[in-house]
Parts: C-alpha cells; sequence; structure tokens
C-alpha cells in the first residue's frame, strides 16, 4: 500500500511537471535564448510554480507516511494484544487442569466428574440445585478461571478469528469438547452475570 502511494505521488508530480512544461512551450514557445533576462524569467516561473507544487506533495507525502506509521503501530499493539490473551488462554487452561484432577470432598468425586454429572442434569437442576451443584458452587477458583479464558477468547473472536479457531482447537485438544461444553454450561449456572458461549450449541449471551 505505501509503495502503491509512493508510485502514484511520483506520476502525478511527472504528470504536473510536464503538463505545465507544455503549457509554456504554447505559450511562449520553445527556442533557447541568449539573453539572461529571459532564462531569469524562465527560471522565476519554473521555480515559482514547480517550488509551490513540490511543496504541496511533500505535506502529501508526509501525511501519508504518518497515517502508513499509525496504522504499523496499531497492528503491533493488536498483535501483542492478541498474544498476550494467547498466553492467558494457555496458562489458565492448564490452571484449570489442575483443579479438574482433584477431588471433592463433599460428593467423592474427581471435579472433572463433577461437572460432567452437573451437566447432563443441567435441565432439572436449574429448577432443583442438589448436592452437586452446591458443591461445585464452592469451587470459585475453577469460576473465574474459566471466566478469564472466556473474556480472552472473546477478544480473540472480536479481532482475530483464525486464531480464535486455533484455541478452541487447542484447548477442546487439551481438555476434550465434551468438557469444555460442561464446564461451559456448568459455570454460566454458578455465574450471576453476562455469559457469552463459544464451545456449546448455545451461540446466545445469557443474562
Amino acid at each position: 500500500m505505501k509503495n502503491k502511494s509512493v508510485l502514484i505521488l511520483a506520476a502525478i508530480i511527472v504528470f504536473v511537471f510536464l503538463g505545465v512544461l507544455i503549457v509554456y512551450w504554447n505559450t511562449f514557445g520553445f527556442h533557447l535564448s541568449g539573453d539572461h533576462t529571459r532564462w531569469a524569467e524562465f527560471g522565476s516561473f519554473f521555480g515559482g510554480f514547480l517550488g509551490v507544487m513540490f511543496a504541496g506533495f511533500s505535506v502529501f507525502y508526509l501525511a501519508l507516511q504518518i497515517k502508513s506509521q499509525i496504522e504499523e503501530n496499531r497492528r503491533a499493539r493488536e498483535s501483542a494484544e492478541i498474544e498476550r490473551r494467547e498466553d492467558e488462554i494457555r496458562t489458565y487452561t492448564s490452571l484449570i487442569t489442575t483443579e479438574l484432577e482433584k477431588k471433592d470432598e463433599k460428593t467423592g468425586l474427581q471435579v472433572r466428574e463433577l461437572i460432567l454429572k452437573i451437566h447432563r442434569n443441567e435441565e432439572n437442576l436449574k429448577m432443583r440445585p442438589d448436592l452437586d451443584i452446591v458443591a461445585f458452587s464452592g469451587r470459585s477458583e475453577i469460576v473465574l478461571i474459566w471466566f478469564h479464558i472466556a473474556v480472552a477468547l472473546n477478544f480473540l473472536k472480536v479481532t482475530d478469528e483464525h486464531r480464535y479457531v486455533n484455541q478452541l482447537s487447542l484447548m477442546m485438544a487439551q481438555l476434550s469438547r465434551q468438557l469444555c461444553v460442561a464446564l461451559e454450561d456448568v459455570v454460566s449456572l454458578a455465574f450471576d452475570g453476562p455469559f457469552a458461549y463459544h464451545f456449546s450449541t448455545k451461540e446466545e449471551i445469557k443474562n
């Protein structure tokens, strides 16, 4: 884009210069003069006209450079933020994997199994919370970790669809799609507030 703008600017300068030269020849004719006054007039004409023209194009080119630099800085900041969010997802995925391997003291189930069990009984739990959901509600660290993951995924979804899908695939490979869907649905039951779904078939935002 930058090289294209430079070429266009150069072409405009050449055409304007040739246009001015043609107008001058048509008006005053073209012949070499031995009179210093004629040469001074010729120099004043081109110096005055082309000087102003080149000054204008210089300002225009500077504006293009500034715009290009601003865009490059924006892309660099966005790329750095995307990488930071991806690092967050990897870190939180590792943390939640550790939490899932723990054993829940209230139910005697592994946390992973507890979440899958709650997910299978989700419809009943909405009307009648039982020991399972009560037990899970005490595991606030998982709710917070998954919330941070969801926020990072929201950012990637808006800024870079390809990297967003890639992160979803990596998480499902590490945790399994079934567990990701279960985590999403179960955390949404325990989370009081807006909640965006990324793995389940629900596309709405829970309010």
